[in-house]
């Protein structure tokens, strides 16, 4: 297609890193890649997946809903349980407001989300500060709608608090505090370091965020202005 045809963000997008990743793993049968993601062709469970498949669609009862559409935000009872287990992970209280099934989204891929994400949340030019290294397919979809990002150096147990702090006085004395949108964190085993982000330091990082947060909107209503800033997301 002739770029003049394409939109500004089809003319932002270069084609995504994995996109190659995984074509070269599946036109080289012998590599092994530890890059693309895919599993070891004789440890995949068909016989199991086979058996569970077959016992769900046994009857209509319980054959009929994984057929049929469900809820924009997913399955109930998935989400249910996948607030129970982070509440698990993070060694909190499946009662917590935070971990309410009410607040989670099931999609068909980290991908799919991260990209609704940024439709919803962010415009061209915003700040988003995000792992170093971060989730490498996340980074296209911010070059592809024209985010610009900053990266916050890691630790152990997750993001360095002090490096965060830094950079968000850095953006406040430069004057860019007000496009920034975001802290992007793959908080539990990190692609692609495999970090989980301590629960303690995850609470560290919100309390400084809104510390700036409530800065900037002071400053924003001195000066007349009303766009307030997202504090974080995580997955």
């Amino acid at each position: 297609m002739k770029g003049s045809a394409l939109s500004q963000l089809g003319r932002r997008t270069a084609e995504p890193a994995i996109t190659w990743l995984m074509r070269e793993a599946l036109v080289r049968p012998g590599l092994i890649s530890l890059a693309a993601g895919f599993t070891d062709n004789p440890s995949l469970p068909v016989e199991i997946t086979r058996d569970i498949m077959a016992d769900m669609l046994r009857s209509g009862k319980t054959g009929q809903p994984p057929l049929q559409y469900g809820t924009t935000a997913g399955d109930e009872t998935l989400r249910a349980l996948t607030a129970r287990r982070l509440a698990q992970l993070d060694g909190q209280s499946p009662k917590a407001k935070a971990y309410s099934p009410s607040r989670m989204m099931i999609t068909h891929g980290s991908q799919q989300f991260l990209y609704i994400l940024t439709e919803i949340l962010f415009d061209p030019g915003d700040i988003v500060l995000v792992e170093d290294p971060s989730y490498f397919v996340y980074l296209g979809i911010m070059q592809s709608h024209g985010i610009r990002g900053r990266g916050i150096r890691m630790e152990a147990d997750g993001i360095d608090l002090a490096h965060l702090e830094a950079t968000l006085e850095a953006l406040k004395k430069s004057g860019e505090l007000p496009r920034l949108k975001a802290l992007y964190l793959v908080s539990y085993h990190c692609n692609p370091t495999g970090t989980t982000t301590a629960a303690a330091k995850k609470a560290a990082a919100l309390k400084l965020l809104r510390r700036y947060e409530a800065a900037r909107r002071s400053s924003d209503l001195f000066a007349g202005r009303r766009r307030l800033p997202r504090a974080a997301f995580c997955r």
